[in-house]
């Protein structure tokens, strides 16, 4: 059983078919010549990737507190 919001990614996945930014053959290129860990291909998921790290970072900054506090005595010293 797929829930509304796998429908709504996949409606939209369907919408977008053939419209992306990324260009296919241009991708296979950069991915054969040198494989990354970890790649982002076109510049609107690159714009979303930096959006979600900034709003992690925020997020890990507001909580650098109690990090803070797990630490060792003898670290924290």
């Amino acid at each position: 059983m797929i829930d509304a919001m796998t429908k709504h990614l996949i409606r939209g996945l369907r919408a977008d078919h053939g419209q992306e930014d990324g260009d296919p053959d241009r991708a296979t290129h950069v991915i054969l010549d040198e494989p990354p860990l970890r790649l982002l291909l076109d510049s609107s998921a690159l714009a979303r990737a930096a959006d979600m790290i900034d709003r992690q970072s925020a997020e890990d900054r507001k909580w650098a507190f109690l990090s803070e506090r797990t630490d060792f005595q003898e670290v924290a010293a």
